[in-house]
């Protein structure tokens, strides 16, 4: 693999086609509003965005989402001062980038909320913003409206509905909030719109996330920091790092909207005319909606991948033992191939593997996955049984969703790659760690000004030189980052070691163990794994005798350190997203440790008890 990387006489490290002080794309571009507009001025009779409705796809193309912008924004001037914040809640659908490209053409600056964010969370934010509109489909109204007719006070003057059958409007009227209707709208509207006067600096977004403390903070977003981050994503591929996204790309759009990550790639899309087809917002129809919108490229996070590993073993299950047997078979030659930088074997995806990749659409030629560690039996497995690329990514909200990414071609079995393009990264020294570990910092044009009215906590979030602190302990080595921990997950044990818990997570997934966490209690010397295994019928001692096994295993390779082996267990028959209603993971389904480690507190301190 040729050079991708610099290191200088500080210890940073960057991309070799890192570029600062960007000041647009290559197309003149200077804001997320000019990337469209360009876009649509070259593509404007091309299908754009895509609703399934009766089970067909309706395309609508740039120049008729165009007119529906104007329309909107035309209105929101009448109800928006310039440089306001204005809120979208609702799942993804054509309307949410409606709103947020409208909203760039009133110089108003959007705040998404999770579809999936509690009452609690919502209520927050909607006073810390002093937000007095807000964009909502028919379902996450009837949320909103709830909500406010528990709180003591808010700040909505105005909401846009994107249902027509929305029934509780009197209700509204009564907390004294206008409601419109987004049809209408489009429907009555003549267009005036404001002169724009967005920049690189302007604010485009607050973005909020509870990440895995369970406290939701709005980050701050530019156009700047999202322009950045689209602009490396181009010069990535000038090496065949990175996917080459084209005007014939259909991306199926089903991560939250409200994740940082699915906006990047959604603008992206945006950027060279591709179709952007969005799901229906029901998670059990997500295989059907693949079948209709057929994507060539998407983005997920483990858990979906997970499931689509689980689904297709359940099917290779169904069959014959000659089936089977062939199957397996294919499967090992197809992962020989891998290892040799081939996703594609034509006699075998003709035979056996189409009619896996035809139930998700057959035309996916790559998939970016983030948000967590991917383990390494789901990528592999994948990657052969549906003839893609996966390459996996690491970033954080401040860092506009990208902070590295794995070349196409490199071994990203175990490690989140190279810096993208857009930023510099340094180690911070932590105690414990050799030479070639410590948290990760970031510097670099993507990087966030700071949370929104938090000032105790952009002293925290920054060093005194303006890197940014991740909270992630990562290693470099041969050229590539691996995440280890987090600063503020690591402990000691009894006897004085330091257990980085994510670190022995990623190792022990995989086989029985579907999810785990690794914890122990102040005073305890031992670790205690709560371990998911929904296999019917085993116990307890199975599953700990398998992890124990495993673990020494690890130990014998020189991966893992025997005290790291935990000797208590606590089994769970079902994953973390089906307690506490959800609770226990965030937005995006990364674990909340402190959440889960509260929850089963009493189960904990149990199990440790025990000889």
């Amino acid at each position: 693999m040729e050079k991708r990387t610099n290191k200088n006489k500080f210890g940073e490290i960057s991309h070799t086609n890192f570029l600062e002080n960007i000041e647009c794309l290559q197309n003149g571009s200077k804001t997320l509003l000019e990337v469209f507009s360009s876009t649509c001025q070259k593509y404007e009779n091309k299908n754009f965005l895509g609703t399934i409705k009766d089970n067909k796809l309706i395309w609508q193309t740039f120049s008729e989402i165009n007119i529906k912008i104007q329309k909107l924004s035309t209105f929101l001037n009448s109800i928006l001062q310039e440089n306001a914040i204005f809120g979208i809640f609702s799942v993804n659908r054509y309307e949410w980038i409606v709103s947020e490209l409208a909203g760039y053409m009133s110089n108003c600056i959007n705040c998404p909320l999770y579809s999936t964010f509690g009452p609690d969370a919502v209520n927050l934010i909607i006073n810390e913003t002093e937000m007095t509109v807000c964009c909502v489909s028919g379902d996450k109204a009837e949320s909103l409206l709830d909500i406010l007719l528990s709180s003591k006070k808010h700040f909505l003057k105005d909401i846009i509905i994107f249902d027509d059958d929305f029934n509780r409007e009197n209700e509204f009227l009564d907390l004294e909030i206008n409601v419109h209707y987004i049809s209408q709208i489009f429907l009555e509207t003549e267009i005036n719109l404001r002169s724009n006067k967005l920049d690189l600096n302007s604010l485009a977004t607050i973005c909020y996330t509870s990440g895995t403390s369970g406290i939701p903070k709005g980050v701050q977003i530019t156009h700047k920091n999202f322009i950045a981050n689209i602009s490396a994503f181009f010069r990535g591929q000038t090496k065949n790092e990175m996917y080459r996204v084209s005007d014939s790309e259909v991306y199926l759009s089903y991560l939250p909207l409200a994740h940082i990550m699915e906006r990047i790639v959604v603008h992206v899309i945006t950027s060279v005319g591709g179709s952007i087809g969005f799901y229906r917002g029901n998670p059990k129809k997500i295989e059907s909606d693949y079948l209709i919108v057929r994507p060539t490229f998407i983005i997920a996070v483990p858990r979906v991948l997970n499931i689509f590993k689980q689904k297709i073993e359940e099917g290779v299950a169904e069959r014959g033992k000659l089936s089977k047997f062939i199957f397996n078979i294919a499967l090992k030659i197809k992962m020989w191939l891998q290892c040799r930088g081939s996703v594609k074997c034509w006699p075998l995806d003709s035979l056996i593997f189409n009619k896996i990749s035809n139930k998700f659409g057959g035309r996916i030629k790559a998939c970016l996955c983030g948000s967590a560690a991917l383990s390494h039996n789901v990528l592999t497995f994948l990657k052969a049984t549906m003839s893609m690329r996966i390459f996996q990514g690491y970033g954080q909200t401040e860092t506009t969703g990208a902070t590295t990414l794995c070349p196409l071609d490199g071994d990203n079995f175990d490690n989140v790659g190279i810096p993208y393009p857009s930023c510099k990264i340094k180690l911070s020294p932590v105690d414990g760690h050799d030479k070639y570990s410590g948290e990760l910092l970031v510097k670099g044009d993507n990087v966030t000004k700071g949370y929104f009215k938090r000032p105790e906590l952009n002293a925290e979030l920054f060093t005194e030189d303006n890197w940014l602190k991740t909270g992630d302990i990562a290693r470099f080595y041969n050229g590539v980052f691996k995440i280890i921990g987090r600063t503020k997950d690591r402990f000691k044990t009894g006897h004085g070691e330091y257990i980085e818990p994510e670190k022995i997570e990623t190792l022990l997934t995989g086989g029985l163990i579907q999810d785990i966490i690794i914890t122990t209690l102040k005073g305890y010397d031992k670790l205690l794994a709560l371990v998911v295994c929904e296999k019917e019928g085993i116990q307890e001692k199975e599953v700990l005798d398998y992890l124990i096994k495993k673990g020494n295993k690890l130990v014998d390779d020189k991966k893992m350190n025997r005290y790291e082996i935990p000797s208590h267990i606590i089994l769970l028959k079902k994953g973390f997203d089906t307690f506490d209603g959800g609770k226990l993971l965030s937005p995006t389904a990364k674990k909340i440790r402190v959440k889960i480690e509260k929850f089963f507190y009493e189960d904990i301190k149990r199990a440790l008890s025990k000889k």
